[in-house]
């Protein structure tokens, strides 16, 4: 009779922490959906930007055009994305494009001077500081890493439930 009631005391015991696990992952999960949804704009708000950003830069360097065209197929790359994958992709592509257009501006002092050209400057630079620190907030508030091993073995046993990506 003691026997049975050690055991029934192990499986309560295993229970509350199998559940306390569990719902400290969807807790993980549900702030780094949050975070990630908060990089999601802050990314519409970067790309939202580089139009305006491109004609004025257009205006004095009319012969940059494998620089602008670039720019453009990072947008739309990113606008048709489908996986966060695709769209840190397309935003890292375009991160790329702007250091060379921002390279292009230094040649312009008249450009660089254009206060439009640096409020758009001063914008895309405070909106991926925002991107930085809300990737930042994923992999080193959350916990991310430290728990992919056990979240990858356990939680889907447990909830039936896929080992989802870093940024959703």
């Amino acid at each position: 009779m003691i026997a049975l009631g050690v055991i029934i005391g192990i499986i309560v015991i295993l229970a509350v922490v199998a559940i306390g696990y569990k719902n400290k992952f969807v807790v993980l999960d549900n702030r780094a959906k949050n975070a990630w949804s908060q990089i999601d704009v802050q990314m519409q708000n970067r790309f939202s930007l580089v139009p305006n950003l491109v004609e004025t830069v257009k205006g004095y360097a009319k012969h940059e055009k494998e620089t602008f065209e670039g720019i453009a197929n990072a947008k739309t790359r990113y606008m048709s994305a489908q996986t966060p994958e695709e769209k840190m992709e397309a935003n890292n592509q375009l991160s790329g494009f702007l250091g060379r257009l921002f390279a292009i501006s230094e040649a312009y002092p008249e450009l660089k001077a254009n206060t439009s050209f640096e409020n758009l400057q001063a914008q895309l630079r405070a909106d991926s500081k925002a991107v930085v620190m809300g990737l930042c907030f994923m992999f080193f508030y959350l916990g991310w890493r430290d728990h992919q091993g056990l979240r990858s073995t356990v939680l889907p046993l447990m909830t039936r439930c896929q080992h989802p990506t870093p940024y959703a």
